[in-house]
């Protein structure tokens, strides 16, 4: 799907010298210059204003009298509706989504700088991010921080995940969220902390009994990276096992598509002083094994987002 398909059609209630411009020309030229770092009208002109040739080139626009003023780009956006435009540029990233591989990271962030610190006017977005791409494919907007699980479920809703990895802190471990993302095609890695508790538990005895006596015969996939920097040394130790036999049957009947189980273990070093970080993560739906590389790349990932808080535990 092109800019100008989702755009084309929508109702101009414009009149006389306002139509100067079309509507869906004047949307795709501002949706252009944001993405590549406009911040407020005048930027956006003046982006149209020297990207001339190539918005003619590509689009196919006849733009001898120039492009539009930040005025007109302003009085636009001004009585737009913006739920149908949200509407549009959605179907737009769902098109593009068809085309998104490897991981889809959803995560929610407090807005720095829309409003004071501690009070109910900040704005807290959560957003789905295509880690290998670098496009943030959609966004939700909560009522704060607390709020964010609505968000995920909103989100999920609308995105297409065929051949995507889905990761989540974990707050987004719930059976709710796995089945939606299975159903819009993909595949979960969601880390688990102690809510739900039994799990929590159920990991943490069995990865310890596994560390101390070994895994029998369930097969384990492992593997390491090392981080040097600023005198700290980080060793992070993956493991993956995809068979889940071993858990009680409640469990496994309350998680009804979990293909598999994994640990990351951080050893991290600076001078003298030693800590060891566990935490854990679930996933992938028995319908299709993953590759080796995949499942690697998104418990690293699972790492990096989650920081060093994590079901398990920590010593020094």
């Amino acid at each position: 799907m092109t800019l100008m398909e989702p755009f084309s059609g929508l109702p101009d209630r414009r009149k006389g010298p306002a139509q100067r411009y079309g509507l869906a020309q004047i949307l795709v030229m501002a949706v252009c210059a944001i993405l590549c770092g406009a911040d407020n009208w005048v930027e956006v002109a003046d982006w149209c204003k020297d990207r001339k040739e190539w918005l003619s080139e590509r689009f196919g626009w006849p733009l001898e009298r120039g492009r539009p003023s930040h005025d007109t780009f302003g009085d636009l956006f001004r009585v737009l509706d913006a739920r149908v435009f949200e509407a549009r540029f959605r179907d737009w990233i769902r098109g593009l989504a068809g085309l998104i591989e490897g991981v889809v990271a959803i995560d929610g962030k407090t807005l720095r700088g829309s409003g004071k610190k501690g009070s109910n006017e900040l704005l807290h977005m959560v957003t789905a991010y295509a880690v290998q791409s670098g496009l943030s494919l959609a966004q939700e907007d909560t009522c704060g921080k607390g709020h964010e699980l609505a968000g995920m479920k909103a989100l999920l809703d609308v995105l297409i995940l065929k051949g995507c990895i889905v990761t989540m802190d974990a707050l987004g471990c719930q059976t709710e969220l796995a089945e939606k993302i299975i159903a819009r095609g993909g595949d979960d890695v969601l880390q688990v902390k102690d809510n739900p508790k039994n799990l929590a538990e159920a990991l943490r005895e069995f990865f310890d009994e596994g560390a101390q006596a070994g895994f029998g015969r369930l097969p384990v996939e492992r593997c390491e990276d090392t981080e040097k920097d600023h005198g700290r040394i980080e060793t992070r130790r993956y493991t993956w096992i995809n068979d889940v036999s071993w858990m009680d049957k409640s469990l496994r009947a309350a998680w009804k598509k979990l293909g598999g189980v994994g640990m990351i273990e951080s050893i991290r070093q600076i001078g003298d002083k030693v800590s060891v970080d566990q935490r854990y993560a679930i996933g992938w739906p028995r319908r299709g094994r993953p590759s080796r590389n995949r499942r690697s790349a998104c418990l690293m990932n699972v790492r990096r987002r989650t920081g060093g808080n994590g079901c398990g535990s920590s010593r020094q």
